[in-house]
């Protein structure tokens, strides 16, 4: 898929999560009504301002959040994992309680702000799990700093030639400003909280994993003005496709490509890739989807980031999630 292609379809993707979902501090019926920050008192910030959760001891393990995301998503992954790794989950600017500055949320962008976090923290050896956008902005960071990741885990990610975003709505609806704007004006006023119900399960195939601490986790922050504009230029300047030359500038990293098989937004259309790994039943948000099973996978993944043969690797990978 071109690259320019990929941009228009995520623009459309952008307009139906905000149609189908409920954002900005007019929304009806998004009240908040638990207390979802089970990670704090964890909770810091960064000289320049980025926030992140840290817990544990042993080799660094960072998570990236999607689109729309935030660090709170890693809950059950990072309790897990802080037992005997060092895990770090952040929110990038523009993203959960970090800032959100007005400029343009690009993959590059985003790639530098981990860039800078690892530089802050003094993070000598990182390993990266990353949620769909959070895989682009990974990649990205590795490709330019390959001797800081000794591995990666890319959830739910955008590969060049395999997959494809899926739209629901016309392209045109969405490359008309006045159209646009209007659209997502209405997506910020109107809307209630089954419609935040509803979006949430569209991205799950267990479908019970919807609770009230993952709502509030995803939209809490955007009901304020800065979180929801940050959220929409953030979908404007996206290009999930990898930048020549960056494949092979990862190449000697070990990592590997989950796709769930439900996911409805990121379609695999060739499963062929060597370093792919299908997750039956499983949808969009892998983190809040399949916990345990990740759980599983990133610890493998650690392990085996000393190998040289990486088709081992995959295969202990393949051998985990086929049972």
């Amino acid at each position: 898929m071109e690259q320019k292609s990929t941009r228009r379809e995520f623009l459309a993707l952008s307009a139906t999560a905000l149609a189908y979902t409920t954002f900005g501090s007019g929304c009806i019926g998004l009240k908040r009504k638990v207390n979802y920050q089970v990670m704090k008192p964890l909770n810091e910030f960064t000289k320049s301002g980025i926030h992140y959760y840290e817990k544990g001891s042993g080799s660094n393990i960072v998570f990236v959040h999607g689109w729309g995301g935030r660090a709170e998503e890693w809950q059950a992954e990072f309790k897990s994992l802080s037992i005997d790794h060092h895990v770090y989950a952040i929110d990038l600017p523009g993203f959960g309680y970090s800032p959100k500055p007005d400029r343009k949320y690009t993959i590059d962008e985003s790639a530098n702000d981990l860039e800078a976090f690892i530089k802050e923290k003094n993070l000598e050896k990182v390993f990266l799990v990353a949620q769909s956008r959070g895989t682009s902005v990974s990649r990205r960071y590795a490709a330019k700093n390959p001797e800081k990741v000794s591995g990666m885990v890319l959830c739910s990610a955008y590969i060049n030639g395999y997959t494809e975003l899926k739209t629901t709505i016309p392209e045109w609806l969405v490359r008309t400003p006045l159209l646009r704007e209007f659209f997502l004006s209405t997506a910020k006023i109107f809307g209630g909280r089954n419609d935040v119900i509803k979006n949430i399960r569209s991205h799950l195939f267990d479908k019970s994993r919807v609770s009230e601490d993952s709502i509030e986790s995803f939209y809490e922050i955007m009901q304020r003005k800065d979180g929801f504009d940050a959220f929409v230029e953030s979908g404007r300047n996206l290009d999930l496709s990898m930048k020549p030359g960056e494949e092979e500038a990862i190449r000697n990293i070990p990592y590997v490509y989950l796709a769930g098989d439900k996911d409805s937004l990121i379609i695999v259309k060739n499963w062929n890739h060597q370093k792919l790994i299908k997750l039956k039943d499983t949808g969009h948000l892998m983190s809040i989807d399949r916990p345990e099973l990740l759980v599983g996978v990133i610890r493998i993944a650690v392990r085996n980031t000393g190998e040289k043969d990486n088709r081992k690797f995959v295969s202990d990978l393949k051998t985990l999630v086929e049972k």
